[in-house]
């Protein structure tokens, strides 16, 4: 490793680190403060606050990382560019891509981390967490006036229910389907409803078709309609709550299989939601190396210390366009606007092709 890669290397694990730590206890100080009241009057443990926030550190680190990311670099980079370092090296024949070489690689490794991360710690410190969320802050306070759309649950005894809307105080569901699967996972029987509510222990639905299918799931006879049916199914609407996060809890493959499980309900929008997030979990962790190649530019432009501070302005504010276009492409893509792929790779690859572009222009 050359002494410039070696320099910029330390100062960027320097800078980086210590924006993380920085942005992990102000994360922790301001979550900790906006639930005091409700710690002071649940009286709850010292051992349970230090689990939850033990649990919370995974995630505050992948979203705290590509801001991290950027400060270092600036910082890094910066430095030299404003010590006139950065004119003197290139005189003596390097590129700006062997300048920003180590940049680029700790990006990427930044990167890797986080894609590990997100498989292999995130969905069981995910899980925890909002457990013991649920029983510090949530178990005396129930979700009020709140609907909860596109919803997929897979339920007990091989049922998957999916809900366009669900209203969780009401203990009510609007145009529901539920498909029950056989042991062979074949679809044997599918009730769709207009509505469902829960009363006395049981599920009412109204304007309710059933239908039934053979081994090769191929509709047998007419379908069954009824105006109001009650149905003593085993899940309860408490149920529906816990499944909801269940998705957020799994890595690639289970949610992959999830997909191909739910594959055969028909209920698109459910589906599309699922497949955005699911190519978002290969797209999300690249963020960080995404914003070092467009902090690249900004970096080596700040020469003197007022074209440092707009550089940094700068360069935030594109970062920001940047989660703006991000957010809004997850968004046209749950809305089917464009492709789930498209969805996840747009913002990406716009940037990507961006940030190369403004570095070939450097001088």
């Amino acid at each position: 490793m050359r002494i410039l890669d070696r320099y910029i290397t330390k100062s960027m694990l320097f800078s980086f680190f210590s924006c993380i730590f920085i942005f992990l206890f102000l994360y922790i100080i301001v979550d900790l403060f906006s639930h005091l009241d409700d710690i002071l009057q649940e009286k709850i443990a010292l051992s349970v606050l230090i689990n939850y926030y033990l649990s919370f550190l995974p995630l505050i680190f992948i979203q705290v990382s590509p801001i991290a990311c950027l400060l270092s670099l600036l910082y890094s980079i910066g430095t030299l560019s404003k010590n006139n370092e950065i004119i003197a090296i290139r005189a003596s024949g390097l590129s700006i891509w062997n300048i920003t070489r180590p940049v680029i690689i700790f990006g990427l490794l930044v990167s890797a981390f986080i894609f590990m991360l997100n498989e292999r710690f995130l969905p069981s410190a995910q899980s925890l967490n909002y457990q013991i969320k649920q029983e510090m802050f949530e178990k005396n306070n129930p979700p009020k006036n709140k609907k909860i759309y596109n919803l997929a649950i897979y339920g007990q005894n091989n049922k998957h229910f999916f809900i366009d809307i669900y209203y969780p105080e009401q203990q009510k569901m609007e145009n529901v389907i539920i498909l029950q699967h056989d042991k062979n996972q074949n679809v044997i029987s599918k009730t769709v409803a207009k509505e469902a509510y829960f009363q006395k222990g049981r599920w009412l639905f109204r304007k309710c078709l059933i239908y039934y299918f053979d081994s090769d799931e191929k509709l047998l006879g007419e379908p069954f309609y009824f105006e109001n049916k009650f149905m003593r199914l085993e899940d309860k609407p408490a149920d529906f709550l816990r499944q909801q996060a269940k998705t957020m809890f799994m890595n690639i493959a289970q949610l992959r299989d999830y997909i191909n499980r739910l594959s055969k309900s028909g209920a698109a929008a459910v589906l599309r939601n699922l497949k955005v997030d699911l190519y978002n979990r290969f797209t999300f962790p690249f963020t960080s190396f995404i914003i070092i190649l467009v902090g690249i530019p900004f970096a080596l432009g700040g020469q003197k210390r007022g074209q440092t501070m707009a550089s940094l302005g700068l360069c935030i504010g594109i970062s920001f366009i940047y989660y703006v276009f991000n957010q809004t492409s997850v968004a046209l893509g749950k809305l089917g606007v464009i492709t789930p792929l498209v969805s996840a790779f747009l913002s990406h690859g716009f940037f990507f092709i961006l940030s190369v572009i403004m570095i070939r222009k450097l001088p």
